[in-house]
């Protein structure tokens, strides 16, 4: 009950000093993941955030993909600064058959923002490449 009134008072600088973990230090917080939260309502919010905490901790995503059957070619991007999940956890997903894991140099979480030309620099290799597994590199 108090989270969804404190919800109504949330202002865009709190909502992007929630946002900023998913990025470098010092890189703005882009206005339309402020506009995007917007559209949440607080439960929408606070239900995907539990579920994502519980998926995640139930069992580690790495452990989720060595299961699959056949394991398809995947490409695992991490950035060198992310403070969601740790660019240590990198060396986890060497458990992953058939797993491509790219350390991106100074971006967070959120590559594909951060670093859009060599993320998809990145993916185009790998679809070029035959899907060969290789260690992780930096």
């Amino acid at each position: 009950m108090i989270g969804k009134t404190l919800w109504r008072f949330c202002t865009n600088a709190v909502l992007r000093r929630g946002l900023v973990q998913g990025f470098a230090p010092g890189f703005a917080v882009p206005e339309k993941f402020v506009a995007d939260l917007w559209q949440l309502t607080y439960t929408a919010f606070h239900e995907a955030h539990d579920d994502s905490v519980a998926f995640s901790t139930e069992r580690g995503t790495p452990e989720r993909l060595a299961g699959v059957k056949p394991v398809p070619p995947l490409l695992v991007l991490f950035g060198s600064e992310d403070a969601l999940i740790s660019p240590q956890n990198a060396k986890r997903f060497r458990a992953v058959p058939r797993a491509k894991v790219v350390m991106i140099d100074g971006v967070g979480h959120s590559a594909m923002v951060e670093a859009p030309a060599k993320t998809l620099s990145l993916i185009q290799e790998f679809l070029n490449e035959g899907h060969r597994s290789t260690e992780p590199r930096q």
